[in-house]
């Protein structure tokens, strides 16, 4: 069934039976997130099959408004870490639901959303998240900030910057979405920490088209990358951005 329906009580009774029997724990739950990006059906609890849609190639593809509904139930028995993104994540859903009327801003959601799950997933990506693949980073969402200032307040890069909180392990990696875009330069960060007293920064900046920032991008960052709604073939740079192809875009989202 390719439409997407799916009566609710069938939906709860799937989502009823993972619970009751034991499939929800923390591995379970990444490797489903995992599934977002690859649609490998054995990454799936299998009472959430029909939860979801079969494309080419025997791949399923998540159908969001069933799936945001497990995903929120099964945060409940889950470290306080992994609760935390896959809350965000969901947020991040009905925000892509919410913004699809409004010009490029769902696009922005999609992005987050398959950031967060690469990275708790550990599903490194070379061009977009060039991250060692055996270090295993603790991870957090708008939240590794020094607790005096609230995150909304934050209205450029360098303020953020000042007021990123070193976090408690190590290695980390904190990102940051600021609300509403209000950032000149970058529209998503990430913080890596390897180690105490190690820092590298990560910036990404999401155009809906094909344009290009005219503004040269900030040198303190280990990457910088323009992440664009319509990439070109060839990956290139310019002004010290980044700017992936097609094909790297299609492997990033899945």
């Amino acid at each position: 069934n390719n439409s997407g329906y799916l009566p609710f009580e069938r939906r709860d009774a799937a989502i009823t039976l993972c619970e009751t029997t034991g499939l929800v724990t923390n591995e379970s739950v990444v490797q489903l997130l995992s599934s977002f990006i690859t649609g490998d059906k054995r990454s799936i609890l299998p009472p959430l099959h029909e939860l979801m849609n079969t494309g080419k190639h025997g791949l399923l593809r998540w159908i969001p408004f069933h799936m945001m509904e497990a995903l929120i139930c099964f945060s409940e028995r889950l470290n306080k870490e992994l609760k935390m993104i896959v809350k965000s994540i969901v947020s991040l859903f009905h925000k892509f639901v919410d913004d699809q009327h409004l010009s490029g801003k769902a696009w922005e959601s999609l992005f987050v959303i398959t950031l967060l799950i690469r990275l708790v997933t550990r599903s490194f990506d070379p061009v977009f998240l060039p991250f060692s693949s055996d270090s295993n980073y603790s991870l957090s969402f708008n939240t590794c900030l020094k607790c005096e200032i609230p995150f909304e307040t934050i209205k450029d890069v360098p303020t953020l910057l000042e007021n990123m909180k070193t976090p408690q392990r190590y290695p980390h990696a904190a990102v940051y979405y600021p609300p509403n875009s209000v950032f000149n330069m970058y529209d998503v960060l990430i913080a890596v920490y390897k180690k105490r007293g190690h820092r590298d920064l990560y910036g990404y900046s999401l155009k809906e088209g094909k344009q290009i920032p005219k503004i040269i991008c900030n040198h303190n960052f280990k990457l910088r990358v323009l992440v664009r709604g319509q990439p070109a073939i060839n990956n290139s740079k310019l002004r010290m951005w980044t700017m992936p192809s097609e094909k790297q875009h299609e492997a990033f989202f899945g």
